[in-house]
């Protein structure tokens, strides 16, 4: 892996700091779970309340 492209989509427009915490409950998730890292692949994640939704993309 040489590059994790992230989307964001802020649906309830929440703070920078909470999208933050989103993305790295979604990274800490992948090293977890190694199968969700497979390559070109997007993946999709979003917060318990799915106010933040974000596309990773693993190359």
């Amino acid at each position: 892996m040489n590059e994790i492209i992230i989307g964001v989509q802020n649906w309830g427009r929440v703070s920078d700091q909470d999208v933050l915490r989103v993305v790295r409950a979604a990274i800490n998730n992948s090293i977890k779970y190694e199968s969700d890292r497979k390559l070109n692949t997007h993946h999709y994640w979003h917060d318990p309340d799915k106010r933040v939704e974000l596309q990773i993309t693993f190359k």
